[in-house]
């Protein structure tokens, strides 16, 4: 079976196993050594964008620079590139290809795939979201974002979208916050207020041990007192003092520790109006994808699209603490 058909055969099968992968790369790497390029440029666009991610990763090692520059060059100017809807070829596989080239750090050509893509993806509002969406997506699965990061800075100053696109990356890059993290301060603060109170009762309790031991015991005989009456006295208010001064700070305690726990359960309902947020926000990027594509006759893409997107909010789900098994 020469290349052309282990291709279409994986094409037709939807194939995304290791070994169908294996196969079509194996019959993208014969038609460039055979100088067929435009038709592996072709495939590329047809098959899944995880085979364009290992082929251009693997396209670095072996291929030479010219051969690797009309890779690049056949794979823009291909009219499924132009011309195929953006949010299901290229987006997703022109990115999958300006990743792994800027992992392998071939800027050059990254960047000029880049330059064909950012026009169409940026509108007056900004980045489209299925853009954006499969830039997070693949970025933070490959551990890209640091790569794409540096890249974009070395172009931003003579490239406005450049610029803006970095500022994406950046935000990718950003820690997000989870309720465990949000909810650590409170529990901080009460534990601490717990120990400053068992610390002031165990004090009173050596207090009050101090004035069992100053009083006189009977055992039927007459006791001396050790001390006199002027001494005891003074010790006796001494202690009384310090028993007012723990019960203030008890008070005091008492009333700082109510007042964080109420902080906490106000915190405890913004952070779940945060989470319902964030999720909200999440799940918009996700539907404006679906949206955009529902009148769409179906296919072999969209099918794939589907299912990356059903993959994503399982994904989404199980990073804001809500598992789905």
């Amino acid at each position: 079976m020469d290349a052309a058909s282990i291709l279409e055969e994986v094409q037709a099968k939807a194939a995304k196993s290791k070994q169908s992968r294996l196969l079509a790369l194996g019959a993208l790497k014969e038609l460039v050594a055979n100088a067929d390029i435009k038709l592996a440029a072709t495939y590329l666009l047809k098959l899944h964008h995880s085979v364009c991610a290992l082929f251009f990763a693997e396209l670095c090692g072996w291929a030479t620079e010219e051969q690797l520059i009309a890779v690049c060059e056949a794979f823009v100017a291909d009219e499924l590139f132009s011309q195929g809807k953006a949010h299901l070829v290229m987006y997703p596989k022109g990115l999958a290809a300006v990743i792994a080239l800027a992992s392998k750090e071939k800027k050059p050509q990254a960047i000029k795939i880049l330059e064909q893509i950012l026009p169409v993806a940026h509108g007056k509002k900004g980045f489209a979201d299925s853009f954006a969406n499969s830039l997070k997506k693949q970025a933070t699965e490959a551990g890209a974002t640091g790569i794409l990061a540096s890249m974009l800075g070395e172009e931003s100053d003579n490239n406005q979208l450049f610029a803006q696109l970095k500022l994406l990356v950046d935000d990718m890059s950003s820690p997000t916050q989870t309720p465990e993290s949000l909810e650590a301060g409170g529990i901080s603060r009460i534990e601490s207020a717990q120990q400053e109170i068992l610390g002031i009762l165990k004090s009173f309790q050596a207090s009050l041990q101090n004035i069992d031991i100053l009083a006189p015991t009977s055992t039927g005989q007459e006791v001396h007192v050790q001390e006199d009456a002027s001494s005891l006295a003074s010790k006796l208010e001494n202690a009384d003092k310090q028993l007012s001064e723990a019960n203030l700070q008890i008070s005091e305690l008492t009333e700082r520790l109510r007042a964080s726990l109420h902080m906490d359960r106000v915190a405890s309902s913004q952070e779940a109006s945060t989470l319902r947020t964030d999720i909200s926000e999440a799940l918009k990027i996700e539907y404006a994808d679906f949206n955009s594509s529902i009148d769409d006759d179906y296919d072999e893409d969209l099918f794939e699209a589907y299912r990356s997107t059903i993959a994503r909010i399982f994904k989404l789900l199980r990073r804001f603490g809500i598992p789905c098994q």
